[in-house]
């Protein structure tokens, strides 16, 4: 379970990453969000921010000093966010539209961080690493499943690159044409065929890649892609890099939860 959320304004949680990691930090997270603004803009959001953040009991500011404290609650969250071991950014489009959500790991602290229309930052302390797992799957809306029974293995691997290619013609192929290409890979012909009918009538698709900060730069070599048909989801695993090779797995709650255990291990 969720131990605690505080819904936040963008300007608000980056005004409070300002408090704790200065100026270009907050400056930073508008940026990614809004792309640049003046600077005089910018000001002007994180003042008004900072007196929603002292109304609501969140920010102390000392009229002498200048000092500026955070509430504890607030301050152990954002403190996540900016210092962490890793983190998993997953990734879920849908109708055109595309939404991501990231889930924080620091030593046995896990929070995460949602955003609501680029407007609404959603932050919250979870219980644990299972946790992870179940707010992820309800972020992929992980239903229906697939009525046949799921091996707990994988049902075969294929290219990247040939799952790249389909996923840039399954708008214009219908399932016949997919599952002729699938089945040069290494699935059977009825997986081939389960796969084909859900990837022709995609209704979402997405990523969960394990991302960690060295220097400053992010770092990914962890990840698996998911996608779903009207029949149920599919999870395809990085296995290889040369040549990049995906393992194919029906979707099921506990492959979903495997797949994203063996990211946090």
């Amino acid at each position: 379970m969720k131990h605690s959320t505080m819904a936040l304004s963008i300007e608000e949680l980056a005004y409070a990453m300002g408090v704790l990691g200065g100026t270009e930090v907050a400056n930073g997270y508008l940026a990614s969000l809004l792309g640049e603004r003046p600077q005089r803009e910018v000001e002007g959001r994180l003042l008004a921010a900072s007196h929603g953040l002292v109304a609501r009991g969140h920010l102390e500011l000392d009229p002498v000093t200048g000092d500026k404290q955070l509430s504890v609650e607030l301050a152990n969250l954002v403190g996540v966010l900016l210092q962490n071991d890793y983190f998993l950014r997953c990734t879920r489009v849908a109708a055109g539209r595309e939404e991501i959500v990231n889930f924080y790991v620091s030593g046995d602290t896990y929070v995460e961080h949602r955003l609501d229309k680029a407007v609404v930052a959603w932050v919250s302390a979870l219980s644990g690493r299972e946790e992870i797992g179940r707010q992820a799957a309800e972020f992929f809306d992980l239903k229906p499943a697939h009525k046949f029974t799921a091996p707990a293995s994988s049902v075969g691997a294929i290219p990247a690159l040939l799952f790249e290619k389909i996923g840039q013609s399954s708008l214009n192929a219908n399932a016949k044409q997919i599952a002729a290409q699938l089945v040069t890979g290494d699935l059977s012909v009825d997986i081939a065929h389960a796969m084909a009918a859900d990837l022709a009538s995609l209704t979402c698709r997405g990523s969960v890649m394990k991302i960690l900060v060295r220097d400053g730069a992010f770092i990914s070599d962890d990840a698996f892609l998911i996608f779903k048909g009207p029949q149920g989801y599919w999870i395809l695993e990085v296995v290889s890099q040369e040549p990049s090779m995906l393992q194919v797995f029906v979707g099921t709650p506990d492959q979903f939860s495997r797949s994203i255990q063996t990211l946090i291990a």
